[in-house]
């Protein structure tokens, strides 16, 4: 796997359990990634969108009640940056627009989450 210290990408979490964000978080920084997040709600993942440039995201489906990020993947979507859903349900929930996207099923386990990442990402040059 690729280091990306010192890269400086910038990778945003939306997960409303804020243990579950904070795990991620955790891992994402030791392997060298700049985090924003975890936010909770897609008010918040918009915001930090429109503040920061992204590189990359990963986004739990469900954020709590009946909200879902799927409109904070449609404005990543446009805007280019890849993104990765999170979610301890089917894959088959996703609306067919975004069947195609990763998916990565909780509970996570920190290799697959930055294997996921390096997927994404473009390579270092």
């Amino acid at each position: 796997m690729t280091c990306r210290i010192g890269d400086s990408l910038t990778i945003l979490i939306v997960e409303d359990r804020a243990v579950v964000g904070a795990a991620i978080a955790d891992v994402l920084s030791d392997a060298g990634y700049r985090v924003v997040g975890p936010v909770g709600s897609t008010a918040d993942a918009l915001a930090a969108i429109a503040d920061t440039r992204i590189d990359a995201a990963l986004l739990d489906i469900h954020l709590g009640g009946d909200h879902r990020v799927f409109e904070v993947a449609e404005v990543l979507l446009a805007l280019r940056v890849p993104f990765s859903f999170l979610s301890a349900t089917s894959r088959r929930l996703l609306p067919p627009k975004f069947s195609g996207r990763p998916f990565l099923e909780k509970p996570l386990q920190s290799a697959e989450v930055l294997a996921a990442l390096e997927a994404m990402l473009p390579a270092p040059h």
